[in-house]
């Protein structure tokens, strides 16, 4: 009797040490960082990578429907998922301290919506913009008369291509684009390979406005605007103006910080807040919905009882051309 309550009390105390300890802990930048990543991925966009990584532990808990993101990611960052399960099971909450858990897992259930949304109202191409480990082409219920796009830098495009290729992911459905966004326009390259741009279609724009200057950002919408058909639906997110004297932003100011240690830094600007309508309609857009970090949490976590949070400020904006 006594040897059994010594083993469960050393169990119970390894258990406790485990909790405690840094693996057990989900974080979109999972301990060491992502300097691990080699092969294959070592020159792809980095912040590609810890959105899939993001996403793929949201499937593993069931808040998104994701089962092909987990095969793109290289052996470390998995095991750092299933080290940091039992602590989420234990606890029934997801403690990541960057709050960006949330914002991944909304931002995916809200764009998926509004996609089959716009695709259903009669949408013919899907554009993944920026596409990095997207995988909405491999997993959403699309018609096999569907263009697909995926829109991205040659080294990221080529790894996610090799991968897919070894893991036995069919991709045949989908036109892959490969762009300079700094020298070429990628409408263009869109012309080249097959895009109606007589007809409607929905472009997804995820994370990637943030690491854009905002005239970039201004000449993508106004690329958009003036190739694309009327119709056409944007799904996007954009960086929101920080205040550095509110406290409730200073998580955002470390992202920043993190994601620049790693290569990819911000260039700092970002949509005032109350100003997200004048912003998409400026650019010659009619918003369809603005959600931020508050709203966004409320619809997906706050009002099933959940307490996870999301970073804040953060902005998703759906919005068409007339």
């Amino acid at each position: 009797m006594i040897i059994t309550l010594a083993y469960f009390a050393i169990a119970v105390g390894v258990l406790a040490l485990w909790l405690s300890s840094e693996w057990s802990r989900f974080s979109v930048f999972p301990p060491g960082g992502v300097k691990r990543i080699d092969g294959v991925l070592k020159d792809v966009s980095q912040t590609a990578v810890l959105a899939a990584h993001c996403r793929s532990f949201a499937h593993r808990l069931g808040y998104v429907d994701d089962p092909v993101v987990g095969s793109l990611l290289p052996p470390m960052i998995r095991l750092h998922e299933i080290f940091s399960l039992p602590r989420a099971w234990l606890t029934g909450r997801v403690d990541d301290p960057l709050q960006l858990f949330g914002w991944c897992v909304a931002r995916t259930k809200i764009i998926d919506f509004y996609a089959l949304q716009a695709i259903k109202n009669g949408a013919s191409s899907l554009i993944i913009l920026g596409a990095g480990f997207d995988t909405r082409a491999y997993r959403l219920p699309l018609s096999a008369d569907m263009n697909v796009f995926e829109v991205d830098s040659a080294p990221t495009q080529a790894a996610k291509r090799e991968i897919l290729q070894q893991k036995g992911i069919d991709a045949s459905h989908v036109t892959f684009v490969a762009v300079d966004f700094n020298r070429e326009r990628f409408v263009d390259k869109l012309d080249q390979n097959g895009f109606r741009k007589g007809e409607p279609a929905v472009i997804v724009w995820e994370g990637v406005a943030s690491y854009l200057t905002i005239e970039a950002t201004r000449a993508i919408l106004k690329m958009i605007h003036n190739h694309c058909a009327s119709g056409t639906v944007v799904l996007a997110t954009f960086p929101v103006q920080i205040d550095a004297k509110d406290e409730r932003d200073m998580k955002q100011l470390k992202v920043r910080k993190e994601v620049a240690a790693i290569g990819e830094p911000n260039d700092g600007w970002g949509v005032p807040e109350g100003e997200e309508k004048r912003f998409i309609e400026s650019a010659g857009f009619e918003l369809i919905e603005q959600l931020d970090s508050e709203a966004l949490e409320i619809k997906f976590f706050a009002s099933i009882g959940d307490p996870t949070r999301i970073i804040r400020p953060r902005n998703f904006m759906a919005f068409r051309k007339a």
